[in-house]
């Protein structure tokens, strides 16, 4: 995994067209990242050859625009778990 080292502790969730599955080759996979660390992202993956778009935030709160919200919560949970409410 590209996040080896702050995986445990991040909640990462792939969102957009990667999550719906009408990704092509040339658009970036979108990542959201809730992390309370400072963490290195790398902006392409090796294998895939394809670009990393991310939104890192230490709380879900943080995104103000409602689309986003929804579009993260409907993607596709990689890592960790999203609290929207608590």
């Amino acid at each position: 995994m590209m996040f080896e080292n702050t995986a445990s502790k991040a909640t990462i969730i792939l969102h957009g067209t990667g999550a719906q599955g009408t990704d092509t080759e040339t658009t970036p996979l979108t990542l959201y990242i809730e992390t309370k660390e400072k963490i290195t992202i790398p902006t392409t993956t090796k294998n895939l050859n394809r670009q990393i778009e991310h939104t890192t935030v230490k709380n879900f709160k943080e995104i103000k625009d409602h689309n986003t919200k929804n579009d993260i919560i409907n993607g596709i949970t990689l890592n960790g778990r999203l609290e929207v409410f608590k």
